[in-house]
């Protein structure tokens, strides 16, 4: 016994963030999930040349939602980086001279979110 299929609803004006290319976007993948169970018994090579023009184009609406660059993070721990900083001798010149340099870089990565430590 198979579940009942539950047709999606594209058209939710009062959904938070719903848009319209996003709803394009979403019609494309159902009717490229649905033209695959139908096509299912043509050779292989007719299927995936269908899907890869079915991808395309929802990949070609996927472009058209011009979506923000995303910003970069740092890949830093700031507590391994704190304990790297603890852990340097400040007893001689040259280790006085390394912290002040990984303070400094650790300022400089981190910027005024350490200014209150």
């Amino acid at each position: 016994m198979s579940l009942p299929k539950i047709t999606p609803e594209f058209e939710i004006p009062s959904l938070c963030g719903a848009k319209a290319p996003f709803n394009d976007i979403q019609k494309q993948l159902s009717l490229s999930l649905d033209n695959l169970n139908l096509n299912i018994e043509l050779p292989a090579i007719d299927i995936v040349n269908q899907l890869e023009l079915d991808v395309t184009a929802a990949l070609g609406k996927l472009d058209g939602l011009k979506m923000p660059e995303l910003p970069s993070l740092p890949d830093i721990s700031l507590g391994a980086e704190i304990s790297g900083l603890l852990g340097i001798a400040t007893d001689s010149l040259a280790g006085l001279a390394q912290f002040a340099a990984k303070k400094l870089e650790l300022g400089n990565t981190f910027g005024d979110a350490l200014s209150g430590i």
